[in-house]
């Protein structure tokens, strides 16, 4: 099953990275509800890994995580006896 939250922040992050039309967000808007009315999983999840590549949401993801670890080490360091 697809996260519908994670849909949703990537069709918004594609659609702002590429400057979509408000025409474009409204078809792509409109074929994926199309699916969802349609219960159909293989033709939203086409849909899912598309936007989630547009989007760059994964490297996005990763690179916050590499700045948490980061982050972390320095605490880590500064209040080490």
């Amino acid at each position: 099953m697809i996260d519908r939250k994670r849909l949703s922040k990537a069709f918004g992050l594609a659609a702002f990275w590429h400057e979509w039309s408000a025409d474009e967000r409204r078809d792509v808007d409109a074929a994926i509800r199309a699916a969802i009315a349609a219960d159909d999983e293989e033709v939203l999840k086409l849909w899912f890994d598309w936007l989630v590549d547009l989007s760059s949401l994964d490297v996005a993801a990763a690179r916050c995580r590499i700045a948490d670890g980061k982050d972390q080490a320095v605490a880590d360091r500064m209040n080490a006896p």
